[in-house]
């Protein structure tokens, strides 16, 4: 008798917890508080200026194309890089 009046209600609870969880799914969802407005005592970060670039020195990139961007082959860590000025950044078609 202990024993069955354990399993159902264990099964009521476990009914009512599925009704709470669908009702609750069933609602409209409530609108996000409004964030607090940022204030101005945030720290300023100086702007970062690039005046060069690096492209790995390869077969697809040779040193006689550095050359011809107007860039200098040096080496990073070992590895021939080319430096090129900021000016004569890459365009998106690999031109």
């Amino acid at each position: 008798m202990k024993k069955t009046a354990i399993i159902l209600a264990g099964a009521v609870a476990f009914d009512l917890g599925v009704l709470v969880v669908a009702g609750q799914a069933a609602e409209a969802p409530k609108a996000p508080a409004a964030a607090p407005a940022a204030t101005a005592r945030g720290k300023v970060f100086p702007k970062v200026v690039i005046d060069h670039f690096y492209l790995k020195v390869d077969a697809v990139n040779t040193a006689r194309a550095c050359d011809h961007k107007h860039g200098k082959v040096v080496e990073v860590e070992g590895v021939p890089m080319c430096r090129l000025p900021a000016k004569a950044a890459p365009q998106p078609d690999g031109r």
